[in-house]
């Protein structure tokens, strides 16, 4: 069994820029915006902000104007049974 597949199984695998370096990766970084909470958790916008209202999930931050969450945050909070 490789290294890659004994990580997976334990679930320490990370995603990696695909270079040398073993960094993180952006896309596990990225920014999201309502529209893409919203399409991960299969209900509408409007939805997301009542779950923000009533303390259910995560709050965003903001760029300006704009609530953006970070992926990472979403997909744990899912992971833990939301």
């Amino acid at each position: 069994m490789s290294r890659r597949d004994e990580a997976r199984e334990t679930g320490q695998a990370r995603e990696t820029d695909g270079g040398s370096s073993g960094r993180p990766s952006r896309l596990s970084e990225q920014a999201i915006d309502v529209n893409e909470v919203a399409k991960i958790l299969c209900c509408s916008a409007r939805h997301v902000h009542r779950l923000v209202a009533s303390d259910r999930m995560p709050r965003p931050f903001h760029v300006g104007a704009l609530a953006r969450w970070r992926r990472h945050s979403i997909e744990t909070w899912i992971a833990d049974g939301c």
